[in-house]
């Protein structure tokens, strides 16, 4: 627990026992140097690969071969069964090897970018092989490297992978590891240590890298690592780092991340949240280790949920729900926005996030009403709709599951099982049980129609009620316009102000669109 710089407090102790809670390799645990591949159709394309490239006549003191590297090998040594992989080629010209490389796998490469010498080969719709040469000199962030040299050592271009258990390297052929920069201790040891600090420094990208191992694996990053991490943040290439890197590591953070409290502290303590995304920073000071408690304490739990049961939602739900937990102790819709727009998240994922925020706050739903519905055996008197739920009963008595039906008519563009999971997952006066509550979801979704539309947010009976708009044919033109602004309005009440500042506007482009051509 030395690399975990946490002061005595509910927070610190709370992230010590979810560091406990993963399992390293174990310092006295016996690791073979050797390692089988698993078999099937990757391993032959690895091993055509290497045998093909180590037939090239040698050209320089790098003798040609093809090594195993980064991801692959790490998750192997940990006992995992990677669906990808990375190889490197070494000591061959890179136009030689791309035409030996087309014709091995015809129809199945093509090149990722001039700048970065890498060719995909693409196996199957899951399997992958992603091949490329040692990266030659640094840049910048966004074109890291410039185009790749085929005789720097597999040892020198090792340095330039930014931990050391991803700089692990083995041959396809003899299962040969090599560990250059002890990644395999550090495993044991549960740190995350930079490889090389001058390599690692010039990607922007690294901060959240770092975070997101931290949250899958549980490796907490040691003091050096804090400290490149820190210096990063302060450069000009980061505060312009490119959005859709930076989602996509995010997306590993609260997705893949066991839990993704450590990877959010990995950023607390490195500063990249105090200069990277001030309304969270501003949340965490102005309301400290109350704040951080409840959000890393409801992020994790969501996080044990979707990985056991997550099967009802979409990858979607799952990113909308999780953007929604760790926003959900904001402490206005206003900060909420501002903190999802300087992520520039797809336009429905934020709206999903905000309305699961917005209602949360509005509306709770009951614990013990919850509690109940999940012992309740449900009798389905024939196949139903999603909406309504009205033939839905429980087993025990005639009662509706009238808050599914709520959840239903009152989430949009949030689904129904976004906001049940997330009601859920905040819900902090007591453990909840997911299981029972997800195989119930489970039993829900299986009858729902993949076509499936939201009611929309407004009604004929809302304009003539809320706003005494007389009854006719423009009334189905100006909720057709509201439904184009769904993910901008997101509410009733803020749909009908909308109809009401721009009543005018409206009206004259419903009597345009009337007029003969």
């Amino acid at each position: 627990m030395s690399n975990l710089p946490f002061k005595c407090s509910p927070v610190s102790k709370y992230l010590a026992k979810v560091v406990k809670g993963f399992k390293p390799l174990g310092l006295n645990q016996k690791l073979p140097s050797t390692y089988e591949l698993p078999p099937g159709v990757l391993k032959e394309a690895m091993q055509t690969i290497a045998r093909a490239v180590s037939n090239f006549p040698s050209q320089s003191s790098v003798l040609p071969r093809a090594l195993i590297v980064g991801g692959y090998v790490r998750d192997l040594v940990r006992g995992e069964m990677p669906l990808d992989a990375d190889m490197q080629v070494y000591g061959v010209a890179p136009e030689k090897i791309e035409s030996v490389i087309c014709n091995l796998f015809p129809g199945k490469v093509h090149r990722a970018g001039k700048s970065y010498e890498i060719l995909i080969i693409k196996l199957t719709d899951k399997l992958r092989i992603d091949l490329s040469l040692p990266r030659k000199s640094l840049a910048s962030s966004e074109a890291p490297f410039e185009c790749g040299s085929a005789f720097i050592c597999p040892r020198e271009a090792a340095k330039q992978r930014d931990f050391s258990m991803n700089n692990l390297a083995m041959d396809p052929i003899s299962g040969e590891i090599f560990d250059w920069f002890g990644g395999i201790k550090d495993m044991s040891l549960g740190a995350l240590r930079v490889t090389c600090a001058p390599h690692f420094i010039k990607r922007s990208i690294h901060p959240y890298r770092a975070a997101q191992f931290s949250a899958r694996f549980g490796f907490m990053p040691d003091i050096e690592c804090y400290q490149q991490i820190a210096l990063i943040s302060k450069s000009d290439e980061f505060a312009a780092l490119n959005p859709n890197r930076l989602q996509r590591e995010l997306t590993k953070l609260l997705l893949s991340g066991k839990n993704p409290s450590l990877g959010l502290e990995v950023l607390r303590r490195s500063a990249v949240i105090e200069r990277k995304h001030r309304q969270l920073a501003k949340m965490i000071e102005r309301y400290e280790e109350p704040f951080l408690l409840k959000t890393y304490q409801a992020l994790d739990r969501a996080a044990d949920a979707f990985r056991n049961e997550g099967d009802c939602c979409s990858a979607e739900e799952k990113l909308g729900s999780m953007y929604g937990i760790l926003c959900h102790a904001f402490d206005s819709e206003e900060s909420v926005r501002i903190f999802l727009s300087e992520l520039k998240l797809p336009a429905r994922i934020f709206a999903s996030a905000i309305s699961l925020y917005a209602n949360q706050k509005h509306k709770s739903l009951d614990l013990a009403k919850l509690e109940k519905a999940s012992q309740a055996k449900l009798s389905l008197s024939r196949p139903v709709m999603m909406q309504p739920f009205s033939n839905v009963k429980a087993a025990t008595g005639d009662m509706e599951l009238d808050f599914f039906h709520e959840i239903i008519n009152r989430i949009y563009p949030a689904t129904w099982k976004m906001q049940l999971f997330f009601d859920l997952s905040v819900i902090r006066s007591e453990p909840v049980k997911f299981g029972k509550l997800f195989s119930k979801l489970r039993q829900l979704s299986q009858l729902t129609t993949p076509d499936w539309k939201a009611k929309s947010l407004l009604e004929k009976k809302d304009l003539t009620k809320a706003l005494g708009l007389s009854s006719g044919a423009h009334l189905g033109f100006i909720i057709g316009e509201v439904e184009k602004r769904r993910f901008e309005l997101v509410t009733k009440s803020r749909a009908l102000t909308f109809v009401s500042k721009n009543f005018e506007e409206l009206m004259s482009r419903f009597t345009d669109s009337t007029k003969p051509q």
